[in-house]
């Protein structure tokens, strides 16, 4: 007796459900630039050092101090 295939019942495979892909976008950071190098102040500049600063302040303090002594001497033995 001839029995007909049995044909194994069609069922739909269910599609699998991927997750979006989502490009992570990259941070965006401002350009970098490089450090400059540090400039020397040329002396004589608008900011000077407090060292030049105050030996300047020493040289004139005595430059009057002297020019004071000394015009004091020379008017009290006229």
């Amino acid at each position: 007796m001839l029995t007909p295939p049995t044909t194994p019942p069609t069922v739909d495979p269910t599609p699998v459900t991927t997750p979006p892909t989502i490009v992570p976008t990259p941070p965006t950071t401002p350009p970098t630039t490089p450090p400059s190098p540090p400039s020397k102040v040329p002396i004589g500049s608008s900011n000077p050092l407090p060292e030049i600063a105050f030996n300047s302040f020493l040289s004139n303090f005595f430059k009057f101090f002297i020019t004071i002594i000394l015009y004091d001497y020379y008017i009290t033995n006229i």
